[in-house]
């Protein structure tokens, strides 16, 4: 994690001093003021079919302000969960009189890149909450995916053509092209064509959707749960009594000896059991999955 910082600390003897100085009518000194906590901007990059970039991909995330660079981020999946990318950017109270040249001030435009050791793509469709430098000390996370998006529907064109390929349309079919996908629901299961490529889904099966169903219980009373987890997806089970107020079920992945775990993440795509562990006086309980990245 890495943060600018100024190199000295601007203490009240320091100040005392500036007044001295000033009193006795030397040019008053151009003193910027003193700097503020970080913005913290971190998410996942994604490749043009929606998985997430890994360390050895060599990829390096690059914000810019007006075309120059101001904060740079490797990709590296091993920091955080549901994050491939993290970095700080230095703040300043007061942008008139910036006490670096890479400080920031709220309100600032950034764009994002991609740099890999042979080429630099742009990025085509991006979630996110904000797109300029937010409060010092805030935060703000960035879910977005480079590549080619000729029709804007946030799906990359490699994708879509992908998916298309793989349901037998090819080349010279009235239907090979980017308008058969993206801005409906291709195969009916309740699921639009861009959730389906967030997921990690097929567009074109409706018995491959995101979902979750109760095979039985354990005899510790543990509900056993299936679903399929997509490699490089982040997943977290919630629980309900009435279907109006959920919180996270710590579950058991693949086996109830495993250790609970909040946040779900497969090494693979498999489908999978789940174990979640009784809530203490309740009768009856709901579940539900919940795509977090």
């Amino acid at each position: 994690m890495r943060g600018l910082f100024s190199p000295a600390c601007r203490s009240l003897p320091s100040a005392v001093l500036l007044f001295g100085v000033l009193g006795v009518g030397f040019p008053s000194a151009a003193w910027a003021f003193p700097p503020a906590p970080t913005f913290t901007i971190s998410g996942v990059a994604r490749d043009s079919f929606g998985w997430a970039l890994r360390t050895g991909d060599l990829g390096t995330v690059v914000f810019k302000r007006a075309g120059e660079v101001i904060a740079e981020a490797p990709i590296d999946e091993r920091g955080r969960v549901r994050e491939n990318f993290r970095t700080q950017l230095a703040m300043d109270t007061n942008p008139a009189q910036p006490y670096s040249d890479r400080s920031q001030s709220l309100g600032v435009l950034f764009t994002i890149e991609v740099r890999f050791p042979t080429q630099t793509l742009l990025v085509t469709s991006i979630n996110s909450s904000q797109r300029t430098v937010g409060q010092p000390g805030g935060s703000v996370f960035i879910d977005f995916t480079i590549g080619v998006d000729s029709d804007g529907d946030g799906i990359p064109d490699a994708w879509e053509y992908w998916q298309l390929s793989e349901l037998g349309i090819g080349f010279g079919d009235p239907r090979w092209s980017l308008s058969t996908l993206g801005t409906g629901d291709f195969d009916g299961d309740g699921l639009s064509d861009r959730n389906e490529y967030l997921a990690g889904t097929f567009a074109f099966l409706a018995d491959d959707k995101l979902s979750l169903s109760i095979e039985g219980f354990e005899p510790d009373g543990s509900a056993r749960l299936r679903t399929v987890l997509v490699v490089d997806k982040s997943y977290r089970v919630e629980v309900s009594t009435d279907l109006v107020n959920w919180t996270t079920a710590q579950v058991r992945l693949g086996s109830v000896a495993a250790a609970p775990q909040g946040i779900l993440k497969s090494d693979d795509t498999r489908e999978t059991a789940l174990y979640a562990p009784p809530l203490p006086g309740q009768s009856r309980q709901f579940y539900r999955l919940i795509l977090v990245r």
